[in-house]
């Protein structure tokens, strides 16, 4: 990639050493640096986020954005907003994600090997009891 261009990095792994390579390649052109996942708590060891080149790494936190919405818009504007989201997220959803139920007992591991193994990223896997 283009290191010469102002990037954003959105880590779903948590994975130290991939942060730190991130952060090398476009130095001070990451202008944001976000963490949220660990996908990949094996891999937690490395530099300390905070002496990396670039914009500082943040971790974004769902409660801490309901918490600011909440004080930014008010509690009836942000149920309205969230609502509209909500809903427009689920109408694109529905168009590319195919939902595979199966019934939970005697299916957990295989359903978790098949995820283990690299599901498709349309499929979401819904155990039910």
């Amino acid at each position: 990639m283009d290191a010469s261009k102002p990037t954003a990095y959105i880590d779903m792994s948590g994975n130290r050493r991939v942060l730190a390579a991130v952060h090398g390649h476009f130095g001070e052109n990451l202008v944001n640096s976000c963490s949220v996942g660990i996908t990949h708590r094996e891999a937690r060891t490395g530099p300390d986020p905070a002496t990396l080149p670039g914009a500082r790494p943040t971790l974004f936190f769902a409660p801490d954005q309901v918490r600011k919405r909440n004080e930014d818009w008010g509690p009836v504007r942000f149920k309205q907003n969230l609502g509209a989201a909500w809903g427009a997220f689920l109408g694109a959803v529905d168009e590319w994600v195919n939902i595979l139920e199966a019934p939970a007992p005697g299916r957990l591991e295989p359903v978790y090997q098949t995820v283990l193994g690299g599901a498709a990223p349309n499929e979401a896997h819904v155990l039910v009891n």
